[in-house]
């Protein structure tokens, strides 16, 4: 399989330098949450292809927030889009 398109496109400066604006998670606590989507677990490169499609969707998704408790209220939120009192976690569908 021949690497070299996915090689070129991430050594060209089409990405945006993110370095600065990593500098503020140094000295701050952070909570992130997430949840993943279609996870192959493992992907492995044989000798002409992947172990996967190459166009599956793997979706990692989530919230993060500094410190570490949430600005939101959870229980107002379930409130307001009719979900249990009792549930732990939301989960949306599309």
């Amino acid at each position: 399989m021949d690497l070299s398109m996915f090689r070129k496109f991430i050594i060209s400066d089409a990405f945006e330098d993110i370095r600065g604006e990593l500098k503020k998670f140094d000295d701050n606590k952070c909570t992130f949450y997430y949840d993943e989507s279609n996870n192959i677990r493992k992907l492995w490169l044989n000798k002409d292809d992947f172990n996967a499609p190459i166009d599956s969707d793997f979706v990692l998704g989530g919230v993060m927030h500094f410190g570490d408790n949430p600005l939101a209220d959870f229980d107002k939120l379930k409130s307001k889009i009719r979900i249990q009192k009792s549930a732990k976690e939301i989960n949306l569908s599309i």
